[in-house]
């Protein structure tokens, strides 16, 4: 019983003998993941450094990807209505990067064609009344067309009564362009015509309903950049009505 007892414990000893180195293993491994924790890009400058070739693919890759990014930007600015030479996409200010593009530029582009059309209209009003040419007629009980004056006195001159009339029609027009669906700013097009009643302002005729799809495209660009200068003209009508000599191409007069 003695020596089945002493074998016992011998093997006892034999198997537990072995274990004990290991149970310094932890701390060893502990240690050496220490030393070799290493940042994102330690590990990718490690992993270059094995493969060159890879990174030179790499960057090669990631050119490619930038110039077809930045080529179809270009693209995609020369597809922008409104977008003219020699200026191209003209944005100092970059107002353009406020909001989404889609509802930014349509807003943008749909004030600037309702401001050049007002501008035109101004812009042929305001040279035609200069040559002396007025409706006949009273524009109000006693008050003719002729007694109004020129440029802005023309406008100081409307009775009150009419330039409630003028500033309604205004708002009428506003609200019957907003209301119309799909809005300019939800997938409509910019520059929306309709007016009160179904009224069309451009075109009333219809004369342009045979035009295919790109020679529209020219001339809405015609009417940008019309109204675009009609816009600097107008503003130097009223400049020089106000400053005498501020635009020496006019008159004092005017």
């Amino acid at each position: 019983m003695v020596r089945i007892l002493a074998l016992c414990l011998a093997g006892a000893s034999a198997w537990v003998a072995p274990r004990r180195p290991l149970a310094a293993a932890p701390s060893v491994l502990r240690a050496e993941g220490e030393d070799m924790e290493l940042g994102l890009e330690a590990m990718f400058d490690l992993f270059d450094e094995a493969d060159p070739e890879g990174v030179a693919a790499r960057e090669a890759a990631a050119a490619a990807e930038a110039a077809a990014a930045a080529k179809q930007a270009e693209a995609n600015v020369a597809l922008l209505e409104g977008v003219s030479r020699p200026l191209g996409f003209w944005d100092p200010l970059g107002l353009a990067t406020i909001g989404t593009e889609r509802e930014t530029l349509a807003w943008f582009r749909h004030a600037e064609l309702k401001h050049s059309r007002v501008a035109m209209a101004a812009t042929t009003g305001w040279i035609i009344n200069e040559a002396g040419i007025v409706f006949p007629g009273d524009i109000a009980t006693g008050k003719s067309f002729a007694s109004l004056g020129k440029g802005w006195d023309a406008w100081a001159n409307v009775p009150g009564s009419g330039k409630v009339q003028i500033l309604f029609a205004m708002g009428c027009i506003e609200l019957a362009s907003e209301a119309k669906q799909p809005h300019y700013m939800k997938g409509g097009r910019p520059g929306q015509t309709d007016g009160p009643l179904g009224l069309r302002f451009w075109d009333p005729l219809g004369l342009t309903a045979g035009y295919d799809a790109a020679t529209i495209a020219v001339k809405r660009q015609r009417e940008l950049n019309n109204g675009r200068l009609a816009m600097i003209g107008v503003a130097s009508f009223v400049s020089a009505s106000f400053i005498d000599g501020s635009v020496p191409a006019l008159p004092d007069s005017w």
